[in-house]
C-alpha cells in the first residue's frame, strides 16, 4: 500500500483514515522506511497521526 501511496502521490500530502489494529502496522512500515512520526501504543479514535519522509 505504501508504494501505491508514493508512486501515485509522490511528495503531496495524504489523508488515511482506517482502523487502529491497521494504523498501527502502517505506522511501523512508514518508520522502517525512513518516515518520521509519533510512536503509536494506543491509536485514539479519531487522532491525527502525522508522518513526514525522513528529512
Amino acid at each position: 500500500m505504501i508504494e501505491r501511496l508514493e508512486c501515485d502521490f509522490g511528495s503531496a500530502n495524504v489523508l488515511v483514515v482506517t482502523h487502529g489494529v491497521f494504523m498501527k502496522v502502517l505506522a511501523q512500515q512508514l518508520v522502517q522506511r525512513g518516515y518520521n512520526g509519533k510512536r503509536i501504543s494506543h491509536p485514539r479514535n479519531g487522532g491525527l497521526y502525522v508522518y513526514e519522509q525522513g528529512c
